[in-house]
């Protein structure tokens, strides 16, 4: 269970096509915002994000998912 966060349309559907044929589910987010929303509810086995996004950027994202205290990976 993946939960891919990338504002670029064509990034994050290649991306998604080359991570289906290793898992079995990827969850995709277009920016921090939404990948927080959408991390709190599929609760990811690890999270891939881009850095620079609109709304709110990959490190902030991945800070307030370490402030959950869950020990997901992020890349």
């Amino acid at each position: 269970n993946i939960l891919l966060v990338e504002d670029d349309y064509v990034i994050q559907h290649t991306a998604s096509y080359i991570l289906g044929k290793f898992v079995d589910k990827i969850t995709l987010a277009s920016n921090g915002v939404s990948g927080i929303r959408l991390y709190n509810e599929t609760k990811p086995d690890v999270v891939i994000t881009d850095i620079e996004m609109p709304e709110m950027d990959g490190l902030e994202m991945s800070r307030r998912i370490v402030e959950l205290g869950d020990d997901v990976p992020i890349i």
